[in-house]
């Protein structure tokens, strides 16, 4: 199972700066503000979406033909079904672990940017406007964007409160995630980004209405 989740894996790190480049470039959103927001709804769309989909995988059709059929063998393979589906979560919210959250401190985008452009270049000879350029943080590293980073919390979070009472181990995984989380945002928010603005708490009500529908679920 391990390929099908890096696979996935990397079509969810890639999927919000998609979103931003079309809510940019496409739908030419005024403010910074306004694509962020885009990212959150559609980027928390398209996890829930991936998570149902994995839970429920069988087809519509043949859903409601067996419970059609027989409504009680329904019930026990739909759950056997999830409980299966448990092992390729774990897999993703572990690489999510490794992965996305060790991306984020790396800050990957600098890094290239620093090791491709600098020395290949002769700064005397280069404008001062380049050398700005050069200086400065790409886009999406520059703040914390709560479009590319909310959804993945909120993705461990779900998985976490479908798994308590079925796969108790699914807990100790999501636990390690969100421990790295913690301590990378922390860094990141208190020594590498500049925040333009602050939220003023709009992402609780994001949260709340996270956590009821999952809860409801």
């Amino acid at each position: 199972n391990y390929l099908p989740a890096l696979v996935v894996s990397l079509v969810l790190l890639w999927i919000p700066a998609l979103i931003f480049l079309l809510a940019r470039h496409v739908i030419r959103f005024k403010s910074h503000t306004q694509c962020d927001e885009f990212v959150l709804v559609w980027n928390t769309g398209y996890r829930l979406a991936n998570v149902f989909f994995t839970l429920f995988s069988i087809s519509l059709l043949e859903a409601l033909q067996c419970f059609r059929e027989d409504p009680e063998n329904y019930v026990l393979t739909l759950a056997d079904g999830v409980i299966r589906q448990s092992t390729f979560l774990m897999n993703l919210m572990i690489l999510a672990a490794g992965q996305e959250t060790m991306l984020q401190l790396l800050q990957w985008r600098s890094l290239i940017k620093q090791a491709v452009f600098r020395p290949l270049i002769n700064t005397n000879r280069r404008s001062r406007r380049y050398l700005d350029w050069l200086n400065e943080a790409p886009e999406f590293e520059q703040s914390f964007m709560f479009g590319f980073f909310a959804p993945v919390l909120s993705y461990g979070l779900m998985i976490a409160m479908i798994f308590a009472f079925m796969a108790p181990i699914m807990l100790g995984v999501c636990a390690i995630f969100f421990w790295i989380a913690t301590k990378v945002h922390t860094n990141n928010a208190l020594f590498v980004y500049c925040q333009r603005c602050e939220g003023g708490g709009k992402i609780f009500y994001y949260w709340n209405r996270i956590v009821f529908i999952t809860l409801y679920s």
